[in-house]
This record gives C-alpha cells, sequence and structure tokens, in this order.
C-alpha cells in the first residue's frame, strides 16, 4: 500500500501516505483483499493516481470537514484519502479502509 516517498507519473508529483487509522483498518482486511488492495496501488495508484481504473472521485464524508478522494479496491471495497497541495505536490493521506457498505455509513447514504 501507500509509501511515505514522494513519486513522479504522467507529468503529476504526489505523495501518498497512511495514518495509524488506516493501517489498523488494513491489517483488519483479509489477506486476500490486502493483496488486491496492494496489486491496485502498485499496478495502478503509483503510475497514475488518477488512472480510470481506480475510479477514483471526490466524496464528502460526514466524519471530515474536507473533501475526501475514494477509490475502488474492488467491487465490494473503498478507501479514502485527505487530498491535498503542499509545497506543489499533491499528497493523498490515506485515512480510511473498507467495505462498500461502511463506506455508504460513512457518507451518509
Amino acid at each position: 500500500m501507500p509509501t511515505d516517498k514522494t513519486q513522479t507519473s504522467a507529468k503529476i508529483r504526489f505523495k501518498s501516505t497512511r495514518n495509524s487509522e488506516f493501517k489498523k483498518l488494513f491489517k483488519k482486511l483479509s489477506p486476500q483483499l490486502q493483496s488486491i488492495a496492494k496489486s491496485k496501488y502498485e499496478n495502478y495508484f503509483s503510475k497514475n493516481p488518477y488512472h480510470s481504473f481506480l475510479r477514483g472521485h471526490e466524496v464528502e464524508d460526514k466524519y471530515r470537514s474536507t473533501t475526501s478522494w475514494s477509490v475502488w479496491i474492488d467491487y465490494s471495497n473503498r478507501a479514502l484519502a485527505e487530498r491535498y497541495v503542499e509545497n506543489g505536490i499533491q499528497v493523498f493521506n490515506w485515512y480510511w479502509i473498507g467495505s462498500h457498505e461502511d463506506y455508504n455509513n460513512r457518507l451518509g447514504k
């Protein structure tokens, strides 16, 4: 999953980090789902954080005061990040990963 290093891809300079809550939630995922999430990160996000296969889009998380970035892990799971620019670098700070049902609850759907 995300590392704390700055990357450049598709002319986008970006940094991907995970907070402690994300790390706890990730550890609770099944080994199979952890593998899928890692694969999505390595094969798509790390090369282009806006790759269409990730189905990334902005969402309103009712527990956050700012807009969040959502990506598709698989049909039943999503991940959320704070997305902002810091010193000219796009930062994705991953804070949540889980089921689509829990995702809908977070978004008030």
